[in-house]
């Protein structure tokens, strides 16, 4: 429960308490918002559950950093990114190895109208429809496939050079649009026989995370014109949220089933799959400790009572359908294979000259559409020694491009010194018998270990200390990996802005120098017409003489 102080409470028939489940003071941090709140979500996600969350609360307290952060203190989003890759490295999914495909989305509402951050000049083509088998689609929406949280980072970045953020007396990088980052999940299992049902089933889900524009009072705000506009259609979205969710609280503690107008903002029509109950759902409701903003901070906190009370009752979703790109991948996949085959069973003497180039590129064809499928690894070493070798040159090519992001080499000397140390406490602890998830390459490392004599114990004697190095050290390793993974994003983003400059230069030079072909030819005219003028006026005067 939240209560009011009794000193900040003039007003003593009003009802100053209010159930939250987790209540978080200027002492936390958002890593601690994130693993008391986010993370299960997000892991359900990547079992088939769809899940969201987003923040809630006036102008300038704080929604933003909270879901995007800094580099120093990653926010929710790109904590979930990297859980996300990070659970399907170096976790075994349930009992058995699955594999996944993974896209992303990103989009704004500014002024009731939804804008494609990915590709700006798609957005007049946006249109939300709804379906009973899909629910709401939203068509027209850019979705980039993803391998790794780096092109993620990319992504948000140059998404984020589109948004829509203004100064307001209350705040200097006011957000002045809703955005909704999506990722779409589908995976499969790998196990069991292909012809099976079980295998032939596709689990599809997605996570939202999403960051709302703060509600503004326009007399605290001074906002006036283009943000005094900006604002209005910011509140009234908001209130429709607001007006939803007490709906929905109502028609669950009550039980009487209600028409929820969904459709009167294009916010509650994108929030509805998550708010309909097929979802697991977490609402950040950020306050601020100011005393003059007091009754923003009641409705805020009111808004989180009304919405806990409502009842979510979140499935996995399972599909057999071969329209899933993740089943058109591999139904590709297996197209190019047969091909292949076909062309290899081919005798020599049958063959063209090109057919050594089509093979090839059939084998890149194919190469290419694997690599965007990601497997779960820790099962992987069961696998035939090509996958394997196709793995270590992947984490080969992965290290080699951090180094040409980093020239100093420190970060890298670091990770790899840490990963030592912790490679080194885990090995001993796995002896001991304790468990613990690891990374394939450590739990390799491990697994060579186990063998070793029990004269070792001596060396990592079990101890909480121990335990608490080895805590200490995994924290320390993932926020090293994050910030690498954040620069080198921030590098390839820069790269790209820097090459459409060059572009654009080129462009520019082009022009100048087409131009300046116009004036010397529009020059020369210009002189010709002086000598035509100079010869009429020529004979105008001998004609005069003559006269």
């Amino acid at each position: 429960m939240v209560h009011q102080a009794k000193e900040t409470n003039p007003d003593y028939t009003r009802n100053s308490s209010y159930a939250v489940d987790v209540a978080f003071d200027d002492a936390s941090d958002t890593a601690m918002i994130y693993n008391d709140c986010v993370r299960p979500i997000v892991y359900s996600s990547l079992r088939g559950y769809h899940g969201s969350v987003f923040a809630y609360g006036q102008t300038a307290t704080g929604k933003t950093h909270t879901m995007a952060g800094n580099r120093r203190e990653p926010g929710i989003v790109p904590l979930a990114v990297h859980d996300c890759f990070n659970y399907i490295a170096t976790k075994e999914v349930e009992d058995h190895r699955r594999e996944f495909l993974l896209r992303v989305s990103y989009l704004e509402i500014y002024n009731e109208q939804i804008n494609d951050l990915l590709h700006p000049g798609n957005s007049s083509g946006i249109k939300i429809f709804e379906s009973k088998k899909d629910g709401v689609i939203i068509r027209g929406l850019k979705e980039e496939v993803v391998v790794s949280p780096e092109q993620v980072f990319a992504l948000i970045a140059a998404g984020e050079a589109q948004r829509h953020v203004g100064a307001t007396s209350m705040n200097e990088h006011s957000s002045r649009s809703h955005t909704i980052f999506r990722l779409l999940i589908e995976s499969k299992s790998t196990a069991g026989n292909d012809n099976s049902k079980n295998n032939k089933s596709v689990r599809v889900s997605s996570l939202s995370l999403v960051d709302l524009a703060g509600s503004e009072c326009i007399k605290q705000t001074g906002a006036t014109g283009q943000r005094k506009s900006e604002g209005h259609y910011i509140n009234k979205s908001l209130a429709t949220l607001g007006h939803v969710v007490w709906k929905l609280s109502e028609s669950s503690r009550t039980g009487v089933k209600e028409h929820i107008p969904y459709r009167d903002s294009k916010l509650t029509r994108l929030l509805q799959p998550s708010l309909s109950g097929n979802a697991q759902v977490a609402i950040i409701c950020t306050i601020s400790p100011s005393v003059a903003h007091i009754d923003e901070s009641h409705n805020t906190l009111k808004f989180a009572t009304r919405a806990k009370r409502i009842k979510q009752q979140a499935s996995v979703t399972e599909v057999v359908d071969e329209s899933t790109l993740l089943e058109q991948y591999r139904e590709e996949i297996e197209s190019l294979k047969q091909r292949l085959r076909e062309l290899e069973s081919s005798s020599k003497s049958d063959r063209d000259s090109d057919v050594d180039g089509i093979q090839q590129t059939l084998v890149a064809a194919i190469n290419n559409l694997q690599r965007l499928i990601l497997r779960t690894r820790v099962g992987a070493r069961q696998d035939n020694t090509q996958t394997s070798n196709q793995e270590s040159s992947s984490s080969e090519n992965e290290k080699e491009d951090g180094k040409e992001v980093y020239d100093d080499g420190t970060l890298e000397s670091e990770l790899e010194r840490l990963k030592g140390l912790l490679g080194s406490a885990l090995k001993q602890n796995h002896i001991n018998g304790n468990k613990h998830e690891v990374p394939r390459k450590n739990q390799l490392e491990i697994d060579e270990a186990s063998a070793a004599p029990k004269g070792n114990d001596a060396v990592f004697p079990e101890t909480p200390e121990r335990d608490e190095e080895v805590e200490r050290l995994t924290s320390r390793l993932r926020k090293q990996e994050m910030t690498a993974s954040l620069r080198k994003a921030d590098s390839e983003f820069l790269q790209q802005k820097l090459q459409k400059k060059e572009q654009l230069l080129l462009s520019a030079v082009d022009v100048l120098d087409r131009l300046q072909v116009k004036v010397e030819e529009l020059e020369q005219e210009n002189a010709q017409l002086r000598a035509k003028i100079q010869e009429q006026a020529d004979l105008l005067v001998l004609h005069n003489i003559g006269c």
